[in-house]
Protein backbone atom coordinates (compact mmCIF):
# COMPACT_ATOMS: atom_id res chain seq x y z
CA UNK A 1 0.00 0.00 0.00
CA UNK A 2 1.31 3.47 -0.71
CA UNK A 3 2.35 5.60 1.70
CA UNK A 4 1.70 9.29 2.23
CA UNK A 5 3.84 11.11 5.41
CA UNK A 6 3.23 14.11 7.21
CA UNK A 7 5.73 16.27 8.82
CA UNK A 8 4.53 18.62 11.55
CA UNK A 9 7.93 20.64 11.93
CA UNK A 10 7.93 22.45 15.50
CA UNK A 11 9.66 26.00 14.26
CA UNK A 12 7.64 29.91 13.63
CA UNK A 13 11.37 30.26 11.62
CA UNK A 14 9.97 29.35 7.62
CA UNK A 15 13.39 28.66 6.39
CA UNK A 16 13.44 25.61 8.65
CA UNK A 17 10.98 23.78 6.19
CA UNK A 18 13.93 23.93 3.75
CA UNK A 19 16.33 22.93 5.80
CA UNK A 20 14.32 20.09 7.00
CA UNK A 21 13.12 18.85 3.41
CA UNK A 22 17.11 19.06 2.98
CA UNK A 23 17.51 16.40 5.61
CA UNK A 24 14.49 14.24 4.50
CA UNK A 25 15.68 14.54 0.46
CA UNK A 26 19.50 13.38 1.98
CA UNK A 27 17.63 10.44 3.79
CA UNK A 28 15.54 9.27 0.97
CA UNK A 29 18.77 9.31 -1.30
CA UNK A 30 21.10 7.34 0.98
CA UNK A 31 18.59 4.93 1.07
CA UNK A 32 18.37 4.49 -2.44
CA UNK A 33 15.14 6.31 -3.39
CA UNK A 34 14.86 8.30 -6.71
CA UNK A 35 13.32 11.69 -5.22
CA UNK A 36 10.78 13.89 -6.92
CA UNK A 37 10.79 17.33 -5.26
CA UNK A 38 7.46 19.19 -6.23
CA UNK A 39 8.18 23.00 -5.56
CA UNK A 40 5.32 25.76 -5.77
CA UNK A 41 7.41 28.09 -7.57
CA UNK A 42 10.66 28.11 -9.38
CA UNK A 43 11.82 30.61 -7.28
CA UNK A 44 11.27 28.05 -4.14
CA UNK A 45 13.07 25.54 -6.31
CA UNK A 46 16.00 26.95 -7.52
CA UNK A 47 16.24 27.88 -3.81
CA UNK A 48 15.75 24.47 -2.72
CA UNK A 49 18.59 23.48 -5.03
CA UNK A 50 21.30 25.62 -4.34
CA UNK A 51 20.89 24.92 -0.36
CA UNK A 52 20.57 20.98 -1.59
CA UNK A 53 24.73 21.94 -2.22
CA UNK A 54 25.69 23.68 0.87
CA UNK A 55 23.46 22.33 3.69
CA UNK A 56 25.83 19.62 4.89
CA UNK A 57 29.20 19.63 4.48
CA UNK A 58 29.65 15.72 4.61
CA UNK A 59 27.01 15.30 2.68
CA UNK A 60 26.48 15.12 -1.37
CA UNK A 61 23.41 14.21 -2.61
CA UNK A 62 23.36 14.32 -6.90
CA UNK A 63 20.62 16.77 -8.08
CA UNK A 64 19.30 19.03 -10.71
CA UNK A 65 16.65 21.07 -11.44
CA UNK A 66 13.42 19.15 -13.66
CA UNK A 67 13.90 20.43 -17.28
CA UNK A 68 17.12 21.21 -17.59
CA UNK A 69 18.75 20.84 -21.01
CA UNK A 70 22.20 20.22 -19.45
CA UNK A 71 20.91 17.59 -16.98
CA UNK A 72 19.77 14.43 -17.90
CA UNK A 73 16.88 13.17 -15.26
CA UNK A 74 18.67 9.34 -15.63
CA UNK A 75 21.57 10.53 -14.36
CA UNK A 76 20.43 12.13 -10.80
CA UNK A 77 18.04 10.35 -8.58
CA UNK A 78 17.15 13.89 -7.25
CA UNK A 79 15.26 16.13 -9.33
CA UNK A 80 13.33 19.66 -8.72
CA UNK A 81 10.55 20.41 -10.39
CA UNK A 82 7.86 23.18 -9.97
CA UNK A 83 5.78 23.00 -13.02
CA UNK A 84 5.34 19.34 -14.47
CA UNK A 85 5.52 16.01 -13.37
CA UNK A 86 9.18 13.93 -13.94
CA UNK A 87 9.14 11.16 -16.74
CA UNK A 88 9.94 7.97 -15.68
CA UNK A 89 10.95 6.11 -12.42
CA UNK A 90 9.35 7.50 -9.90
CA UNK A 91 9.51 6.28 -5.89
CA UNK A 92 8.92 9.32 -3.20
CA UNK A 93 7.53 12.83 -3.75
CA UNK A 94 8.13 15.32 -1.36
CA UNK A 95 6.03 17.77 -1.79
CA UNK A 96 6.37 21.37 -1.01
CA UNK A 97 4.07 23.08 -3.55
CA UNK A 98 1.10 23.82 -0.98
CA UNK A 99 -1.60 21.92 -3.26
CA UNK A 100 -1.91 18.05 -4.17
CA UNK A 101 -0.09 18.04 -7.60
CA UNK A 102 -2.40 16.03 -10.20
CA UNK A 103 -0.04 13.64 -10.46
CA UNK A 104 0.55 12.04 -6.97
CA UNK A 105 -0.82 8.76 -7.66
CA UNK A 106 2.53 7.96 -9.35
CA UNK A 107 4.16 7.54 -6.59
CA UNK A 108 4.50 4.84 -3.83
CA UNK A 109 5.68 7.35 -1.37
CA UNK A 110 4.45 10.81 -0.66
CA UNK A 111 6.08 13.33 1.68
CA UNK A 112 4.17 16.40 3.05
CA UNK A 113 6.05 19.08 5.24
CA UNK A 114 3.92 21.54 7.25
CA UNK A 115 4.39 24.12 10.36
CA UNK A 116 3.12 23.72 13.25
CA UNK A 117 2.74 27.45 13.94
CA UNK A 118 0.92 28.16 10.78
CA UNK A 119 -2.71 27.43 10.87
CA UNK A 120 -3.43 27.83 6.99
CA UNK A 121 -0.81 25.38 6.95
CA UNK A 122 -2.36 23.14 9.11
CA UNK A 123 -5.27 23.31 7.44
CA UNK A 124 -3.79 22.22 4.43
CA UNK A 125 -2.24 19.25 6.00
CA UNK A 126 -5.67 18.14 7.70
CA UNK A 127 -7.18 18.23 3.86
CA UNK A 128 -4.46 16.95 2.58
CA UNK A 129 -4.42 13.84 4.95
CA UNK A 130 -8.51 13.48 3.82
CA UNK A 131 -7.61 13.19 0.50
CA UNK A 132 -4.31 11.00 0.57
CA UNK A 133 -6.27 8.36 3.00
CA UNK A 134 -9.59 8.20 0.16
CA UNK A 135 -6.91 7.73 -2.73
CA UNK A 136 -5.69 4.88 -1.00
CA UNK A 137 -2.30 6.05 0.71
CA UNK A 138 -1.99 4.85 4.18
CA UNK A 139 -1.46 7.81 5.60
CA UNK A 140 1.07 8.79 8.92
CA UNK A 141 2.44 11.80 11.04
CA UNK A 142 5.49 12.57 12.99
CA UNK A 143 6.07 15.36 15.03
CA UNK A 144 9.71 16.96 14.68
CA UNK A 145 10.88 19.05 16.93
CA UNK A 146 14.13 20.14 16.19
CA UNK A 147 15.28 20.80 12.59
Amino acid sequence: MPRADFYIIDTDDPADRDRFACRYINRAYTAGSRVFVYARSEQQARELDDLLWRFRAESFVPHALAGDPDADPADYPVLIGHHAPPAGENGVLLNLSGALPDFHGRFERIAEIFNRSDQADLAAARQAFKVYRDAGYQPDHHEIEKV
